[in-house]
Protein backbone atom coordinates (compact mmCIF):
# COMPACT_ATOMS: atom_id res chain seq x y z
CA UNK A 1 0.00 0.00 0.00
CA UNK A 2 1.95 3.50 -0.96
CA UNK A 3 1.92 6.31 1.08
CA UNK A 4 -1.35 8.49 -0.25
CA UNK A 5 -3.37 5.34 0.33
CA UNK A 6 -1.87 4.78 4.19
CA UNK A 7 -2.78 8.54 4.58
CA UNK A 8 -5.78 8.48 3.61
CA UNK A 9 -6.77 5.16 5.51
CA UNK A 10 -5.44 6.94 8.53
CA UNK A 11 -7.80 10.20 8.29
CA UNK A 12 -10.74 7.80 7.73
CA UNK A 13 -9.80 5.81 11.11
CA UNK A 14 -9.19 8.93 12.68
CA UNK A 15 -12.11 10.48 11.83
CA UNK A 16 -14.24 7.62 13.16
CA UNK A 17 -12.38 7.81 16.35
CA UNK A 18 -12.97 11.37 16.85
CA UNK A 19 -16.41 11.11 15.90
CA UNK A 20 -17.17 8.45 18.57
CA UNK A 21 -14.97 11.06 21.24
CA UNK A 22 -16.73 14.09 20.76
CA UNK A 23 -19.48 15.56 22.68
CA UNK A 24 -18.49 13.40 25.68
CA UNK A 25 -19.20 14.60 28.91
CA UNK A 26 -17.08 15.33 31.76
CA UNK A 27 -16.94 12.13 34.05
CA UNK A 28 -18.45 14.00 37.39
CA UNK A 29 -17.94 10.94 39.84
CA UNK A 30 -13.89 11.77 39.21
CA UNK A 31 -13.06 12.88 43.04
CA UNK A 32 -10.77 15.77 41.78
CA UNK A 33 -10.81 17.32 45.05
CA UNK A 34 -8.25 14.23 46.73
CA UNK A 35 -5.61 16.11 43.86
CA UNK A 36 -5.60 19.47 45.25
CA UNK A 37 -2.67 21.55 47.49
CA UNK A 38 -3.81 22.72 50.92
CA UNK A 39 -0.90 24.90 50.90
CA UNK A 40 -2.56 26.16 47.68
CA UNK A 41 -4.95 29.32 47.11
CA UNK A 42 -8.10 27.90 45.77
CA UNK A 43 -9.88 29.71 42.66
CA UNK A 44 -13.23 31.09 42.75
CA UNK A 45 -16.09 29.68 40.62
CA UNK A 46 -16.15 33.13 38.97
CA UNK A 47 -12.05 32.23 37.83
CA UNK A 48 -12.80 28.82 37.08
CA UNK A 49 -15.59 29.67 35.06
CA UNK A 50 -13.74 31.73 32.73
CA UNK A 51 -10.91 29.13 32.49
CA UNK A 52 -13.52 27.04 31.07
CA UNK A 53 -14.63 29.26 28.65
CA UNK A 54 -11.35 30.22 27.29
CA UNK A 55 -10.33 26.54 26.48
CA UNK A 56 -13.43 26.69 24.61
CA UNK A 57 -12.52 28.87 21.88
CA UNK A 58 -11.08 26.57 19.32
CA UNK A 59 -7.37 28.40 19.01
CA UNK A 60 -7.57 26.98 22.57
CA UNK A 61 -9.04 23.89 22.46
CA UNK A 62 -6.41 21.44 21.17
CA UNK A 63 -4.28 22.50 24.28
CA UNK A 64 -6.16 19.82 26.13
CA UNK A 65 -6.38 16.93 23.66
CA UNK A 66 -2.44 15.43 24.87
CA UNK A 67 -0.67 14.95 27.55
CA UNK A 68 2.85 16.91 27.89
CA UNK A 69 5.29 18.23 30.79
CA UNK A 70 7.40 21.14 30.75
CA UNK A 71 6.73 22.18 27.02
CA UNK A 72 8.78 24.97 26.85
CA UNK A 73 11.97 23.39 27.58
CA UNK A 74 11.22 19.84 25.90
CA UNK A 75 9.28 21.33 22.78
CA UNK A 76 10.17 17.87 20.99
CA UNK A 77 7.83 15.43 22.99
CA UNK A 78 5.08 17.82 20.93
CA UNK A 79 6.14 16.76 17.57
CA UNK A 80 3.44 13.65 17.40
CA UNK A 81 0.91 15.39 18.33
CA UNK A 82 1.17 18.76 15.79
CA UNK A 83 -2.01 17.65 14.19
CA UNK A 84 -4.16 17.17 17.02
CA UNK A 85 -3.00 20.68 18.54
CA UNK A 86 -3.71 22.00 15.43
CA UNK A 87 -6.55 19.95 13.52
CA UNK A 88 -8.97 22.84 13.96
CA UNK A 89 -7.05 26.23 13.53
CA UNK A 90 -5.17 26.06 10.60
CA UNK A 91 -5.15 28.72 7.53
CA UNK A 92 -8.21 28.02 5.08
CA UNK A 93 -7.69 31.04 2.24
CA UNK A 94 -6.26 27.71 -0.38
CA UNK A 95 -5.72 28.93 -3.58
CA UNK A 96 -7.14 27.25 -6.64
CA UNK A 97 -3.53 25.89 -7.27
CA UNK A 98 -2.99 24.66 -3.52
CA UNK A 99 -6.29 22.90 -3.97
CA UNK A 100 -5.35 21.44 -7.03
CA UNK A 101 -1.75 20.30 -5.64
CA UNK A 102 -3.38 18.29 -2.54
CA UNK A 103 -5.70 16.94 -4.85
CA UNK A 104 -3.38 14.97 -7.03
CA UNK A 105 -1.73 14.53 -3.48
CA UNK A 106 -4.27 12.02 -2.13
CA UNK A 107 -6.23 14.33 -0.43
CA UNK A 108 -10.43 13.54 -0.44
CA UNK A 109 -11.67 16.99 -1.69
CA UNK A 110 -15.37 16.16 -0.94
CA UNK A 111 -15.02 17.16 2.55
CA UNK A 112 -15.41 20.52 4.15
CA UNK A 113 -12.39 21.36 5.96
CA UNK A 114 -9.26 22.08 4.20
CA UNK A 115 -6.40 23.62 6.29
CA UNK A 116 -3.08 25.21 5.68
CA UNK A 117 -0.32 24.68 8.25
CA UNK A 118 2.35 26.74 7.43
CA UNK A 119 5.79 26.58 9.14
CA UNK A 120 5.62 29.75 10.11
CA UNK A 121 1.94 29.43 11.63
CA UNK A 122 3.02 26.48 13.43
CA UNK A 123 5.81 27.81 14.74
CA UNK A 124 3.47 31.03 16.23
CA UNK A 125 1.51 28.80 18.06
CA UNK A 126 4.00 27.31 19.53
CA UNK A 127 5.14 30.42 20.82
CA UNK A 128 2.02 31.85 21.33
CA UNK A 129 0.51 28.82 23.62
CA UNK A 130 3.24 27.37 25.04
CA UNK A 131 6.19 30.08 25.12
CA UNK A 132 8.39 27.68 23.18
CA UNK A 133 11.23 29.99 21.31
CA UNK A 134 11.42 30.53 17.42
CA UNK A 135 15.09 28.58 17.91
CA UNK A 136 13.32 25.65 19.21
CA UNK A 137 10.11 25.87 16.95
CA UNK A 138 12.33 25.99 13.66
CA UNK A 139 14.72 23.22 14.86
CA UNK A 140 11.83 20.47 15.72
CA UNK A 141 9.97 21.66 12.39
CA UNK A 142 12.93 21.06 10.50
CA UNK A 143 12.01 17.55 9.77
CA UNK A 144 9.73 16.39 11.75
CA UNK A 145 8.86 12.88 12.41
CA UNK A 146 5.74 12.21 12.37
CA UNK A 147 4.93 15.08 10.13
CA UNK A 148 2.24 17.89 10.89
CA UNK A 149 -0.38 16.60 8.40
CA UNK A 150 0.13 13.83 5.55
CA UNK A 151 0.47 16.57 2.79
CA UNK A 152 3.45 18.89 2.54
CA UNK A 153 3.91 21.41 -0.35
CA UNK A 154 7.68 22.33 -0.77
CA UNK A 155 5.97 25.21 -2.89
CA UNK A 156 4.11 26.81 0.19
CA UNK A 157 6.52 25.20 3.07
CA UNK A 158 2.92 24.11 4.63
CA UNK A 159 1.38 21.08 5.61
CA UNK A 160 -2.67 20.23 5.18
CA UNK A 161 -4.77 18.66 6.63
CA UNK A 162 -8.05 17.78 5.26
CA UNK A 163 -11.38 16.20 6.84
CA UNK A 164 -15.04 16.87 7.67
CA UNK A 165 -15.13 16.37 11.41
CA UNK A 166 -13.80 18.54 14.21
CA UNK A 167 -12.05 17.64 16.80
CA UNK A 168 -13.36 19.75 19.82
CA UNK A 169 -14.00 18.57 23.32
CA UNK A 170 -15.98 20.55 26.27
CA UNK A 171 -13.64 20.68 29.20
CA UNK A 172 -14.90 21.94 32.10
CA UNK A 173 -13.10 22.66 35.08
CA UNK A 174 -14.37 22.29 38.68
CA UNK A 175 -10.68 22.68 41.00
CA UNK A 176 -7.95 25.29 40.65
CA UNK A 177 -5.75 26.54 42.60
CA UNK A 178 -2.69 29.21 42.84
CA UNK A 179 0.36 28.14 43.63
CA UNK A 180 3.19 29.44 45.87
CA UNK A 181 5.19 30.41 42.49
CA UNK A 182 2.36 31.85 40.87
CA UNK A 183 1.55 29.29 38.59
CA UNK A 184 -2.23 27.96 38.24
CA UNK A 185 -3.06 24.38 38.38
CA UNK A 186 -6.69 23.27 37.22
CA UNK A 187 -8.29 20.36 37.52
CA UNK A 188 -10.56 18.35 35.43
CA UNK A 189 -11.76 15.32 33.61
CA UNK A 190 -10.91 15.15 30.00
CA UNK A 191 -13.02 13.07 28.17
CA UNK A 192 -10.98 11.62 25.41
CA UNK A 193 -7.30 11.92 25.45
CA UNK A 194 -5.19 11.29 22.99
CA UNK A 195 -1.49 9.74 23.63
CA UNK A 196 1.27 8.64 21.56
CA UNK A 197 3.40 5.50 21.98
CA UNK A 198 5.37 3.40 20.31
CA UNK A 199 2.91 0.54 19.55
CA UNK A 200 0.54 3.52 18.01
CA UNK A 201 -1.68 6.10 19.80
CA UNK A 202 -4.24 5.37 22.84
CA UNK A 203 -7.38 6.70 23.43
CA UNK A 204 -7.94 7.40 26.80
CA UNK A 205 -12.07 8.14 28.41
CA UNK A 206 -12.63 10.32 31.32
CA UNK A 207 -9.03 10.48 32.19
CA UNK A 208 -8.21 12.79 35.55
CA UNK A 209 -5.91 15.63 34.41
CA UNK A 210 -3.68 18.43 36.13
CA UNK A 211 -3.22 21.67 33.67
CA UNK A 212 -0.59 24.04 34.77
CA UNK A 213 -0.63 27.77 33.54
CA UNK A 214 2.10 30.06 34.20
CA UNK A 215 2.71 34.05 33.87
CA UNK A 216 4.26 34.74 30.57
CA UNK A 217 4.75 38.77 30.46
CA UNK A 218 1.14 39.64 29.50
CA UNK A 219 -0.24 36.66 28.54
CA UNK A 220 -0.62 33.11 29.91
CA UNK A 221 1.37 30.01 28.71
CA UNK A 222 0.76 26.41 28.93
CA UNK A 223 3.77 24.79 30.60
CA UNK A 224 2.14 20.65 31.64
CA UNK A 225 -0.65 18.63 30.90
CA UNK A 226 -0.20 16.09 32.83
CA UNK A 227 -2.49 12.52 33.81
CA UNK A 228 -2.97 12.18 37.46
CA UNK A 229 -2.67 8.53 39.00
CA UNK A 230 -6.00 6.99 39.49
Amino acid sequence: MNNKKLTALFSLLLCALIAVGCGAENDSSVDLSAYLDPSAAPLTEEQLSECTQYFALVENNGLLRVPYTDAATAPEQLVPYLEILLYDVGETDLSERELSLIENAGAYMDLVGKFRLSRTLIAQFLGDHFGISAQDAARILENPDPAPAGIYLDEYDAWYIVHGDTWFEEYIFTHGEIRADGTVRLLYVNPFLTVAGEGGAQFLRDQAMALTLARSGDKWIVVSNEVLAK
